[in-house]
C-alpha cells in the first residue's frame, strides 16, 4: 500500500502538477525519485542483512565462549572435588564438551541458514523491489510519453487556432489604431546581436519552393530602362512594375507585350506602346534566376499564397545542441497570415512572434537536440468576401463621417458605389487572358485586385462616383466644404489601401539567427529575463478600441466547426458532414446514395478533415470504392488519421494515413500504412493484394499507442509500430483516382 500510494502520488504530480512546456522535467523528475527510492532500497536491505550476520556471528562467538568457560569450570571443579571422579568428571566433561560441540555446531549451522536465508530473502526482496520500480518507471515513462504525444498533437491543433486568434486580435489592434505598428504590440525579446550567427546563406543551407514563388527576373538594367519607357508612356509606378512582374513570368514568350497589354485598364490608350515597350525588352535581354539568398522571395500573384522552405545543413548545428532560433526578414500586410514553423526529424515545432530588439519582428523557437532543420514558410493570403462591397463600405463610412449630424450616404447610395467600383474591372475583364490564351483563373476577382491596386485609382473613383445620377449630387457638397475632389480620391486610396486587395508576401534582408547555449536551463535561463511585455498595454488598448480579445478557453474559428472537440463519430454521410475541405473536390455523391465522392486535382492529393474530432486511440472504420486509375501516375485512396493540416493549401499534412492502390495491368494492389509530412511520405508497412477497381472494401484501423493494425474486409491485413504522431484529425485523401466512401465510424 505504502509503494502503491507513492506511485499514484508521482503519478498525480506527473500529469497535474506539470504543463506541456516543462514536461523534460516531469519525466526526469518522476525517474530521478524512482531511482533514489530504488537505491535507498538496496542500501537498506544491505545494512540490514549485515548487521544480521554480525549479530548471528557475535551470539556464535558468544554460546562458544561460554561453553568453553562453563566446561572449564566444570573440569577444575571435577577435579577439586575429587581426584577418584576424574575419570567420570572426564568423561562427563568429555560428554559435555561433545554435547556442547554439537550443539555449537548445530546453533552455528542454524545461524548460517538463517542468515543465508535473510540474504537470500532481502536479495529476492532487494530483486523484486528494483523490479517494481523499474516496472514503475517504465510505465510511468510510458505513461507520461503517451500523455506527451497527446498532449503535444493537441497542443498543435490548439496552437495553430490560438495563433490564427492572436494574429487576427493583433490585427484589428492595428485597424483600429493606425499610428501602432506590429512591432509595438508583441512582446519585446532583447538579445545581444553579437553573440548569434545569421545562417542564411549558400554554406550553411539551401531554399525548396512551394507554392506560388517567382524564381525568374529581369536582369537590373533591363528592368530600370523597361520601367522608365513604361513611365514616359504614362503609366503609373504601379502599372510599370506589374508590367516587370508579368514579364518575369513570361518566360519562353517571343512577343509578350501583347498580352501583358491587354491586362492593363484603358489599354486601348496606349497598349500598342506598351506591348511594343516590353517586347524590345524581351526579345533584348532573357530571364535570369532569382538568388533568394540575395533578392529575396516574392510571389508570382500578389493574391494568392505563398510557401517556401530553407533546408539547413546537418553540419550547421550540433545535434547534441541546444539552440534559439530566430527567424526574421517577413514583409505582409493585415490579410496575409504568414507563419513560421520549424521540424527536427519528425518533431514539428511551432514559433512565437516577438519584436526583437524593438528593431523588427521575429519568429522565434527554442530547439533541443536538433536533426535536420528545416524552416517552412507559408502564407496564406485571406481575399476579401466582397472586394467592390468592402471598398464602397468603407468611402460610405468616410463620407458619412464628415457630416456633423445624419448619414448623408445611405445603403442604397454604397451599393450604387459599389456597382461603379466593379464596372472599374470590366473592361480588363474582357480581355484578361493569361500567356498561352486561356483565361486566368479567377478573372473577376484577380481583375478587380488589379484595378484597384493603382494608385490613380482614387481620381478615377472620384469622378465615377460624381457621375452616378442623384449619389454624385449629395456627395458634391459635402466635399466641397470637405477638402474638394482631392480630399475625396485621398479618401478613396485611404480606403483602397485599408482593405489590402493584394498580398503583401514577400521575404526580403531575411536572416535565420541561432544562438547555441550549453544546455536547455542555461538557454530558459537568459530567457526568462531576455522578453519582456510589450510597448502598448494590449488589453488597454482593446478596451479604449472596442476591439475583443481572444479567450483561450476555446479557440476556435467560425469555419471550423463547433470548438467542442470529440473522440468518436458516425456518419453515413446522408447529408454533408461538417469537415474542412483542404484540397481537391468532396461532395454528395448523387450517383450512389449517402455517399461522399472524391476527386483530386491532376497529381495532387485531396484532403478532407472532419471537424471537431481529435483521434488518438480506438478504432476507425470506412466503406471506400476506388474507380478508374489514371495511367502513367500514383494512384491511392483511403483514410487519414491523427493528421495536423500543413497549412501549405495543397493537400499535405502531418500524420497517419492507411492507402489501397488498385490493381493494374495484371499486376497486384495494395494496402499501405503511411506516415505523411509535406514532400515526405514514407511507408511503415505494406501488404500485396488484390485491390479491384468499382469494388467495395471495409477498411478498420485499431490504434492503440503506437502500436497500429490494418483490416481490409475483416482480415488483418498489417501491424506495425510507430509514434511519430499521437493525437490529429481524422479524414479522406485520395490522388488521382476517384473514390467513394461511404461511410465514416470512430470510437475511442
Amino acid at each position: 500500500m505504502f509503494r502503491k500510494g507513492i506511485m499514484m502520488t508521482l503519478i498525480v504530480a506527473l500529469i497535474f502538477g506539470q504543463s506541456v512546456p516543462t514536461y523534460a522535467w516531469s519525466i526526469g523528475g518522476a525517474f530521478k525519485k524512482a531511482k533514489n527510492w530504488t537505491e535507498n532500497a538496496v542500501d537498506d536491505a544491505s545494512d540490514w542483512t549485515e548487521n544480521a550476520v554480525d549479530d548471528a556471528s557475535n551470539w556464535t562467538e558468544n554460546a562458544v565462549d561460554d561453553a568453553s568457560n562453563w566446561t572449564e569450570n566444570a573440569v577444575d571443579d571435577a577435579s577439586n572435588w575429587t581426584e577418584n571422579a576424574v575419570d567420570d568428571a572426564t568423561n562427563w566433561t568429555e560428554n559435555a564438551y561433545d554435547d556442547a560441540t554439537n550443539w555449537t555446531e548445530n546453533a552455528y549451522d542454524d545461524a548460517t541458514n538463517w542468515t543465508e536465508n535473510a540474504v537470500d530473502d532481502a536479495s529476492n526482496w532487494t530483486e523484486n523491489a528494483v523490479d517494481d520500480a523499474t516496472d514503475w518507471t517504465g510505465n510511468a515513462l510510458d505513461d507520461s510519453s503517451d500523455w506527451l504525444d497527446n498532449a503535444y498533437g493537441d497542443s498543435k491543433v490548439w496552437l495553430k487556432r490560438a495563433y490564427k486568434d492572436v494574429d487576427n486580435f493583433v490585427d484589428d489592434l492595428l485597424r483600429s489604431n493606425e499610428n501602432l505598428s506590429e512591432l509595438d504590440l508583441l512582446p519585446v525579446l532583447k538579445m545581444d546581436m553579437t553573440t548569434v550567427t545569421n545562417v542564411n546563406n549558400t554554406v550553411s543551407g539551401h531554399y525548396t519552393y512551394g507554392l506560388n514563388v517567382r524564381e525568374k527576373k529581369l536582369p537590373a538594367d533591363a528592368e530600370a530602362a523597361l520601367k522608365a519607357t513604361l513611365k514616359d508612356i504614362g503609366l503609373t509606378n504601379y502599372w510599370a512594375n506589374y508590367c516587370i512582374s508579368e514579364l518575369s513570368e513570361a518566360s519562353g514568350q517571343v512577343s509578350p507585350g501583347g498580352y501583358i497589354a491587354d491586362m492593363l485598364p484603358y489599354s486601348m490608350f496606349y497598349g500598342d506602346r506598351v506591348a511594343d515597350a516590353i517586347d524590345d525588352v524581351a526579345l533584348s535581354y532573357g530571364l535570369i534566376d532569382i538568388d533568394p539568398f540575395a533578392d529575396g522571395i516574392v510571389p508570382d500573384s500578389d493574391v494568392d499564397g505563398l510557401s517556401f522552405t530553407y533546408q539547413l545543413n546537418s553540419e550547421t548545428m550540433q545535434p547534441d545542441g541546444h539552440y534559439l532560433v530566430m527567424v526574421t526578414g517577413l514583409k505582409y500586410g493585415l490579410r496575409d497570415n504568414f507563419t513560421v514553423t520549424l521540424k527536427s526529424g519528425e518533431q514539428i515545432i511551432p514559433t512565437t512572434k516577438k519584436a526583437l530588439n524593438k528593431e523588427e519582428v521575429a519568429f522565434v523557437a527554442v530547439v533541443n537536440n536538433p536533426k535536420n532543420l528545416e524552416v517552412m514558410y507559408n502564407n496564406d493570403f485571406e481575399r476579401p468576401g466582397d472586394i467592390a462591397f468592402e471598398v464602397a463600405d468603407g468611402i460610405q463610412d468616410g463620407i458619412n463621417d464628415l457630416v456633423p449630424l445624419g448619414d448623408p450616404i445611405s445603403n442604397g447610395a454604397r451599393d450604387d458605389i459599389k456597382d461603379v467600383i466593379n464596372n472599374a474591372a470590366i473592361i480588363l475583364e474582357s480581355k484578361h487572358t493569361d500567356k498561352n490564351g486561356k483565361e486566368k483563373k479567377d478573372t473577376k476577382e484577380v481583375s478587380l485586385n488589379d484595378v484597384l491596386g493603382d494608385g490613380d485609382m482614387g481620381v478615377i473613383l472620384t469622378e465615377a462616383i460624381y457621375a452616378i445620377p442623384v449619389v454624385g449630387s449629395v456627395i458634391k457638397p459635402i466635399m466641397k466644404v470637405s477638402g474638394g475632389d482631392d480630399a475625396l480620391a485621398s479618401l478613396i486610396r485611404k480606403v483602397i489601401n485599408q482593405t489590402e486587395v493584394k498580398s503583401y508576401a514577400a521575404y526580403r534582408n531575411g536572416a535565420v539567427y541561432i544562438k547555441a547555449y550549453t544546455s536547455e536551463a542555461a538557454m530558459r535561463a537568459e530567457l526568462t529575463g531576455a522578453v519582456e511585455e510589450a510597448s502598448v498595454n494590449t488589453e488597454t488598448l482593446a478596451e479604449k478600441s472596442g476591439v475583443e480579445k481572444p479567450s483561450y478557453d476555446d479557440v476556435e474559428s467560425a469555419d471550423e466547426g463547433t470548438g467542442e472537440k470529440v473522440m468518436s463519430l458516425s456518419s453515413e454521410f446522408a447529408t454533408m458532414p461538417s469537415a474542412k475541405k483542404i484540397s481537391g473536390a468532396f461532395s454528395l455523391n448523387r450517383a450512389y446514395t449517402d455517399s461522399i465522392y472524391a476527386v483530386s486535382d491532376d497529381n495532387k492529393a485531396s484532403l478532407m478533415l472532419f471537424n471537431d474530432v481529435l483521434f488518438s486511440n480506438g478504432t476507425i472504420e470506412s466503406k471506400i470504392t476506388l474507380y478508374d486509375s489514371k495511367a502513367n501516375a500514383v494512384n491511392q485512396a483511403g483514410v487519414v488519421f491523427r493528421a495536423v493540416d500543413s497549412g501549405m493549401g495543397d493537400g499535405s499534412y502531418y500524420g497517419y494515413a492507411v492507402m489501397l492502390t488498385p490493381d493494374r495491368s495484371g499486376t497486384k494492389g495494395s494496402v499501405s500504412l503511411i506516415s505523411a509530412a509535406p514532400n515526405m511520405n514514407d511507408v511503415i508497412a505494406q501488404k500485396t493484394m488484390s485491390i479491384s477497381p468499382r469494388t467495395v472494401y471495409d477498411i478498420k484501423v485499431v490504434a492503440d499507442g503506437n502500436k497500429i493494425t490494418i483490416y481490409v474486409d475483416d482480415q488483418k491485413a498489417l501491424s506495425a509500430r510507430d509514434g511519430a504522431y499521437g493525437i490529429g484529425a481524422v479524414g479522406f485523401s485520395n490522388i488521382n483516382v476517384p473514390a467513394i466512401y461511404q461511410n465514416i465510424e470512430i470510437a475511442e
